[in-house]
This record gives structure tokens, sequence and C-alpha cells, in this order.
């Protein structure tokens, strides 16, 4: 007798809890493999998708009692995340750590660190570089909006082939997180079957 296989609702919250946990494609395949024996989610039965999304639940929040990470250190940081975290949303960057929007604030300005960017002229340098490539790449319109997350999500519905919607939600986050969670599975599936 062989297993349930996995659901498809098991297989959207899979993917969900992957994005809050914050993991790129690569780590969530190794982490899949570690735990099943399988890259893909699709191939887990009913069970081992309940151990999956339990794991990843952990993952997804900080423990009891533990201090919520509060970003990089620096005056430009929080301002620099949020681009990069925008990127992210946009399917324009595989990598949403900071490590890799240090790589970037590194190769705009030579500064190693934001604990290390003072300098507005500096800190400018790598806002204004990060801005004009996501504009370029996905077509944000940073003057559409007041709301800086509004134009991403405004970019986002244009990626998607989506009209504007009538009303947004309350959580303009959450809204981001789950179009950038299709965007991404959008140029997976399209690298994985040549569609580029």
């Amino acid at each position: 007798m062989t297993a349930p296989a996995i659901s498809k609702g098991q297989i959207k919250a899979i993917h969900t809890l992957k994005s809050r946990a914050g993991m790129d494609d690569d780590t969530y395949r190794d982490f899949l493999e570690r735990e099943t024996g399988h890259r893909s989610s699709k191939k887990l039965t009913n069970g081992q998708a309940i151990g999956i999304i339990d794991g990843l639940k952990k993952l997804s929040k900080p423990a009891q009692g533990a201090p919520r990470k509060r970003g990089l250190p620096g005056p430009y940081a929080p301002k620099l995340q949020a681009l990069w975290i925008s990127a992210w949303h946009l399917g324009l960057t595989r990598n949403n750590r900071d490590s890799a929007l240090l790589a970037f604030v590194k190769r705009q300005t030579g500064i190693d660190h934001t604990r290390w960017l003072r300098e507005p002229a500096e800190a400018a340098r790598a806002i204004e570089g990060l801005k004009s490539w996501i504009a370029r790449a996905a077509n944000v319109r940073w003057d559409e909006f007041d709301d800086p997350k509004c134009c991403v999500l405004a970019a986002q519905h244009r990626l998607l082939g989506e009209p504007w919607p009538d009303t947004l939600p309350e959580d303009l986050n959450a809204l981001m997180q789950e179009l950038g969670a299709e965007l991404r599975d959008r140029a997976e599936r399209s690298k994985r079957y040549g569609d580029e």
C-alpha cells in the first residue's frame, strides 16, 4: 500500500512558508533533500509534507523568547534592505539574504558593510543604483504612487499580467510576498523548461 501523495494545499503552504523563512531555492531544496530525500515538494508523501510544513513553521518565526533580528546596522541600512527585498519580491534576485545586499553595496561603493556607510553621497550611490536597477529591470515607476510599496505592487501586477485591484489589503507586505513567490515560481518554471 502506497502512502497518500502530497496535496495541492500542502504544496502551497510549503511555498508560502519557504518565502516566510527567507529561503532561496537552493537552500530550500537542500532542506527538502536533507529532511525527505527529495528535492521537489511534488514528490513528497502527505506525511512528509506535514513534517516539512512543521519544520518550515519553526524556521519562519523566532524561537520563544529569542530577540528578533533587527537587520543590518547603519543609518542607511533600512532603506537598502527595503529596496533589496523589493528586488526579491520582483524576482530580480535569487538571494534575499543580507550577505547578497552587502555584496551589492560593496560593488557600488567599495565599502564592505552598511555599518561603515556613513557619507550621504556614498549611501546615495548604493540607494540610487539599486532603485535604478529595479526600475529598469522590473518597470517600477517610483513616482507612480506616494507609497513605494504600491509602486512595487503595481510593477508586480504588470509583470504577472494582472490588473490593478480595486481595493488593496491592509497588509501590503503579505501581498508583496505572495505575488513575489508567484513571480519567482514562474521564473523557476521558465528556466526549468527553457522558456526564457
